[in-house]
């Protein structure tokens, strides 16, 4: 019962001196709400990201690990175990993989994976086409130069954000239907002079290469995303906006660019065959996690030289097949990395000044401490009372400056929603809303942690002035 009239003497300095409290929370409140806005931004982005790329796959999670760099690629069966091996340290497991094909000799190659990988990006049911046709999911960019130039054979880059409309416009104008595609390859064996340095076989094998026309008949299976849609929503230098920090860092690639498609149901087709491919069975192994945490350890955990470790690396790189969760998730750590230093010495400002502050206002209650203890309270009971004072003012720190953060996510998600759904629009070729740009993460905890621990460490600051003595001095002061 005690304990309770102390909590009870405790908010009764709260309304005494509301005025001062208030002015007191806001001021630091501000700080901290600064802080949260930005993390709610941020992690409300990334869930944008992971609900539209859980949409595009099926919330399938495939990765694929590429062993390929300056024309040195390892052939499957030697990459094959050591990404099994080393995948399965984070939960992952080989179930596929995506076919590369080149001409015997060189210069041009292609990717072909399997129908299941990719089910929920086919746009047509590929039964209904004959035996042996073959089907290929672009981009709309691709799609664009396939609608508006057709005899344009220059190589695709976006220039422009799609709107929805437009969009629709390209899926009538090319799924389903059938187009060709030219491309030059040499007749004859053809090495870079790079390769060629310090290695006499390889010499031998050259010889000045002449180029044919081929072409290839496919029929488009899906449209994806813009592949060089600008990840930014600022109209010009001048126009930088808060997201642009996040955006500028998130690779605009949802799934692998010019991807042909292998029909399960169709045993006719002999890639290789169609393709005039070489027989160096090159690949890339499609690695299924159970979770994106798992996914993301052995995506940041892929940084290899296939060069100055041959047999050792498992690749140079590591993408997701279908969506961009992996990319998005990279980013914003990245960002987290630097806005740590922000963020840690904008919390030591925010708790300096809330340690000041709070110890000023049990500083000027010199009187009513000594009360107190001429009524017989004890030292330890005039701390709880002081205690349970500063950890509701931090309480109500923690309620503004939450509110706040809220507040600033708000303004921002409906100032920038147009700009933003049209980005994420053509980003991913379908109708994207962001809503409210609000997510939760442990950063939230830190911040708010923070908040509460200036309670007890104000409390143990000023215990120095619960002793009769220095009450006895500031009064007669």
């Amino acid at each position: 019962m005690k304990f309770i009239s102390l909590i009870q003497i405790s908010r009764r300095h709260i309304a005494s001196r509301k005025r001062q409290n208030i002015l007191s929370v806001i001021t630091i409140g501000i700080l901290f709400g600064i802080m949260l806005g930005a993390v709610f931004l941020f992690e409300g982005l990334e869930d944008v990201f992971v609900r539209t790329s859980n949409s595009l796959s099926g919330r399938k999670l495939y990765v694929t690990s590429n062993s390929c760099m300056n024309n040195v690629c390892l052939d499957w069966e030697a990459l094959e175990p050591y990404v099994r091996q080393k995948s399965s340290a984070y939960n992952g497991e080989i179930v596929g993989k995506v076919d590369i094909y080149t001409y015997k000799n060189g210069g041009h190659s292609f990717k072909v994976v399997n129908e299941d990988f990719v089910k929920d990006v086919i746009e047509i049911n590929l039964n209904q086409y004959n035996r042996g046709t073959l089907f290929k999911i672009i981009s709309l960019d691709e799609a664009d130069k396939l609608v508006n130039s057709p005899d344009d054979n220059s190589y695709v880059y976006g220039r422009k954000t799609y709107s929805l409309s437009e969009i629709e416009a390209l899926k009538a104008a090319t799924v389903g239907k059938t187009f060709s595609e030219s491309f030059s390859v040499p007749t004859s064996t053809f090495v870079s002079e790079e390769l060629l340095e310090g290695d006499p076989a390889l010499e031998e094998l050259s010889e000045e290469a002449n180029y044919e026309e081929k072409t290839l008949e496919y029929v488009v299976a899906g449209v994806i995303g813009s592949s060089r849609t600008p990840t930014t929503i600022s109209q010009g230098y001048r126009d930088i906006r808060i997201l642009d920090f996040f955006l500028s860092s998130v690779s605009n690639r949802v799934i692998e660019p010019d991807l042909y498609v292998a029909r399960d149901s169709d045993t006719t087709i002999n890639y290789r065959e169609l393709f005039d491919a070489s027989e160096r069975n090159t690949a890339l192994p499609i690695i299924e996690f159970k979770s994106l945490d798992d996914a993301y350890a052995y995506y940041s955990a892929e940084d290899c030289n296939i060069e100055e470790n041959l047999g050792k690396c498992t690749n140079y790189t590591v993408s997701e097949l279908v969506g961009d969760r992996l990319n998005t998730t990279h980013a914003l750590n990245i960002l987290y990395y630097y806005f740590n230093y922000g963020e840690i010495a904008l919390l030591l400002v925010a708790i300096t000044i809330s340690v000041f502050t709070f110890i000023r206002l049990v500083g000027e209650n010199a009187k009513s401490i000594a009360l107190y203890r001429s009524l017989g309270a004890s030292s330890l009971e005039i701390l709880v009372i002081y205690f349970f004072y500063l950890l509701e003012l931090c309480l109500m720190t923690v309620f503004f400056s939450t509110v706040l953060g809220l507040g600033i996510a708000v303004v921002i998600s409906l100032k920038d929603a147009s700009v933003l759904s049209a980005m994420l629009t053509s980003l991913f070729a379908e109708n994207v809303h962001p809503g409210l740009l609000i997510g939760l993460s442990s950063e939230v905890t830190k911040i708010i942690a923070a908040i509460l621990l200036t309670a007890p460490i104000c409390s143990v600051l000023t215990l120095d002035q619960l002793s009769t003595k220095n009450i006895a001095k500031k009064i007669k002061g």
